[in-house]
C-alpha cells in the first residue's frame, strides 16, 4: 500500500527552501522509513486553507507500506503534529487510486472518504 503524507503550511509559515523541508519532515518522521517526494501540487478544495502554493510530500513506497504502518503514522500524526503544518494523508489500500485518509475517533480503525480500508 503506498501511503502519502502531503505537508501544508499554515498561513504564516514561510518554508520556501525545498532542503530545509526535506530535513525538517525528515527529523519529523524519522521512526518511518519514508522517501523524500518533493513538492506535489494539491487541489485548493481539499486544503485547509486556500492558498496557491504547492506542498511538501513523503511517502512510504507501496512494497513496504501496510495497514498496520497506516495506523503507526496515523497515531502519530495526530499525538504529534508537526509545528506550522497541516498534514493530509492518503493510501491506496486496495492497489488502485490513491485516497485521502481521514480520523476518526478509534485510529485503529481509519476509514475513508470514498471506499473503506
Amino acid at each position: 500500500m503506498l501511503i502519502r503524507l502531503i505537508f501544508e503550511p499554515e498561513p504564516n509559515v514561510n518554508c520556501n527552501h525545498d532542503k530545509m523541508f526535506e530535513f525538517y519532515s525528515e527529523n519529523y518522521l524519522s521512526d518511518f522509513d519514508t522517501t523524500w517526494g518533493g513538492t506535489i501540487v494539491m487541489d485548493n478544495f481539499a486544503k485547509k486553507h486556500y492558498r496557491l502554493e504547492p506542498c511538501y510530500q513523503r511517502y512510504i513506497e507501496s512494497s513496504r507500506g501496510d495497514q498496520a504502518t497506516l495506523n503507526k503514522i496515523m497515531e502519530y500524526v495526530k499525538q504529534n503534529p508537526m509545528a506550522g503544518y497541516t498534514t493530509h494523508i492518503y493510501a491506496n489500500p486496495d492497489g488502485g487510486n490513491e485516497v485521502k485518509i481521514e480520523f476518526n475517533d478509534n485510529i485503529n480503525t481509519p476509514y475513508t472518504m470514498g471506499e473503506g480500508i
